[in-house]
């Protein structure tokens, strides 16, 4: 008797769950007054902050592309920097507009490894640490925002528990990488290959060794690539500011807004709705309320449009990398 895997039906509830889950959030904070459309036809109306905003975004990429490109470089990866740009471009417009925030990595990924296949290895680890620099990036500006706002966060359990969470990421990054990348004592591979002879499992392992290494004797590149993730930080933190002038919303410290974005980034990735919406917006608009107390405006929108521009500005890139994909898929198979 033939089974069928119910696993494709699984994902589809999923999905449908999620959407059910986003459109319950995003009612909630049109009820609470948090979220009001209306004032994301401002984007119409000013169109001239509405182009700066998309360039500030292309900024952004490019600030990643940067980073990346100097990830690889140590890796002996010889790619361009423009030829960087384009996979890079993709990605990021997969982890913006698809559910799910790993896509983008494992299309870049795929790209590189058809160009060096030689060179597994170390794109995996170079996609990896580009990946977790960002989010360390992230984290900084969360803990350096939060520091600043000490007296605020120590009246809100909330914010409290947030800033715990993001100073043991911070630690827990710098630890990973003193050990992983900046420890001396190199691991004797030829021992390796006594003691586990002929194991599939080897090749891989002692490639990532190698690849690690690598970054070992080029220590300043993994410092050079967290100051871009704070400079991507700050073109997006700009985005937000013209957005929040360009609605009349009440305005705050600066240092409000960088850890509103920083939070509502981090919440992006909760898998709760398809690619954060609802989430993001929420925990936006509740830093700031949480940090301003007796302030009631429409802050969620702000991420909201904020979102919608990102989506704009990454569009051609989903549909020019899933029609690039099925070309690479089809040239694989022709092989």
């Amino acid at each position: 008797m033939m089974t069928v895997s119910r696993e494709p039906y699984n994902k589809k509830y999923w999905l449908c769950a999620k959407i059910i889950a986003a459109g319950i959030v995003i009612w909630l904070l049109t009820q609470s007054a948090q979220l009001k459309f209306g004032l994301v036809y401002t984007l119409l109306d000013k169109p001239v902050f509405t182009l700066v905003s998309l360039g500030l975004l292309y900024a952004a990429v490019f600030f990643n592309t940067w980073r990346w490109y100097r990830l690889n470089t140590a890796q002996e990866i010889t790619l361009s920097l423009t030829k960087t740009f384009i996979p890079t471009y993709l990605g990021v417009a997969f982890n913006t507009i698809l559910p799910g925030n790993l896509g983008g990595d494992v299309l870049r990924i795929y790209q590189l490894i058809k160009k060096f296949p030689q060179k597994k290895s170390g794109i995996i680890l170079s996609t990896f640490l580009d990946r977790f620099s960002g989010l360390m990036g992230i984290f900084f500006i969360s803990c350096l925002a939060a520091l600043l706002h000490w007296q605020a966060i120590t009246q809100s359990d909330t914010l409290a528990y947030l800033l715990i969470t993001c100073l043991c990421a911070c630690l827990i990054g710098i630890v990973f990488i003193f050990i992983t990348l900046l420890s001396s004592n190199k691991l004797k591979l030829s021992r390796l290959e006594e003691k586990f002879p002929n194991r599939r499992w080897l090749q891989p392992l002692l490639s990532l060794i190698a690849a690690i290494h690598l970054y070992k004797n080029k220590k300043l590149i993994i410092l050079e690539c967290f100051v871009t993730s704070l400079v991507t930080q700050l073109a997006l933190l700009a985005i937000i500011l013209l957005l929040n002038n360009m609605m009349g919303l009440p305005s705050f410290s600066v240092f409000d807004y960088m850890l509103a974005l920083a939070v509502a980034q981090i919440a992006n990735l909760v898998p709760l709705t398809p690619g954060g919406i609802g989430i993001g917006e929420a925990a936006f608009a509740n830093v700031l309320l949480l940090l301003n107390p007796g302030t009631n405006a429409a802050y969620a929108t702000v991420f909201l449009a904020f979102r919608l521009i990102s989506i704009f500005a990454y569009l051609p890139g989903l549909f020019i990398g899933i029609f690039g994909f099925n070309l690479l898929k089809k040239e694989t198979y022709a092989q």
